[in-house]
């Protein structure tokens, strides 16, 4: 599995005007997702209607949309070393284990910190 950018997506529900935001999706996906993903509020599905009953569709209002990169901490699931840079030599693909918050007591890897703070 190859990295890619990804984007944090804020919808509007159609049916009860509830905010809800999905994380991690690729630009591919932004455009379905509208059309797919449930409400997480009040359960609401979208509908796609065929082209001539269009009218009648109900999806969720793309509100906002953001390309901050969002850290992602990946160690391999035998492992014990944390990444948190894509560009890392020793950034896991498969077969690992991703959180969303820095690890509290682990090991972060050389490579992504030296690569942050070269970046700072």
């Amino acid at each position: 599995m190859a990295w890619s950018k990804t984007w944090t997506v804020v919808f509007r529900c159609y049916a009860c005007s509830g905010k809800f935001t999905v994380r991690h999706v690729t630009f591919e996906k932004i455009e379905e997702l509208h059309t797919v993903q449930p409400c997480p509020f009040c359960g609401a599905k979208p509908l796609a209607q065929q082209a001539q009953y269009e009218h009648l569709s109900k999806g969720h209002k793309l509100v906002e949309l953001s390309d901050e990169m969002e850290l992602v901490y990946r160690r391999p699931q035998q492992g014990d070393t944390w990444h948190f840079d894509p560009a890392c030599s020793r950034w896991p693909t498969d077969d690992f284990i991703a959180l969303e918050a820095a690890p509290r007591m682990e090991q972060m890897c050389n490579e992504c910190s030296k690569k942050s703070r070269r970046n700072q």
